[in-house]
Order: structure tokens, then sequence, then C-alpha cells
């Protein structure tokens, strides 16, 4: 890919979190170059969850700046729960 952006960066975790291999989404995630948007820790804290586990998704919840921590990151949390 001869550009990467933050929308490139998620569309290759969401893959990885459908298919429910964390473990990768999570070296993705750890390796941005760049700062993600709220809709990358969403997607991370969504990919926990839905792979079972709650509490992985509640620990990066608990990491999310706060700046990026609006409507779309809470409402995540809240379905989450």
């Amino acid at each position: 890919m001869p550009e990467r952006n933050v929308v490139s960066w998620n569309a290759m975790m969401e893959g990885y979190c459908r298919i429910g291999d964390m473990g990768s989404a999570l070296m993705l995630f750890g390796g941005m170059p760049m700062m993600g948007t709220s809709v990358t820790w969403g997607q991370m804290i969504d990919g926990f969850a839905r792979s079972g586990d709650i509490v992985s998704a509640r620990r990066l919840f608990d990491e999310v700046p706060w700046e990026m921590k609006n409507v779309v990151v809470w409402t995540v949390m809240v379905m989450v729960m």
C-alpha cells in the first residue's frame, strides 16, 4: 500500500477484530505511527468485547485519552456492559 493513513490502519484492525484475532489487531494498534481516532479506540474496545474479553475491553477504555472519550467511545463501552 503506497500511503497508509488512519483509515487504512483502522480497516486492517477491523478485519482482525471481525475474525477474532485480537492479538494481531492489538499489534497493529500499538504499531500505528500516528495517533488513532475515537473510531480506532471504539473498534478495538468492541473487538475485545465481541471476542468475549470484557476485562480487556474495559482496560482499553480506561486507557483512552480524555480528549478522545467522546460519544463514539462511550456508546461502544455502554453497549459492552
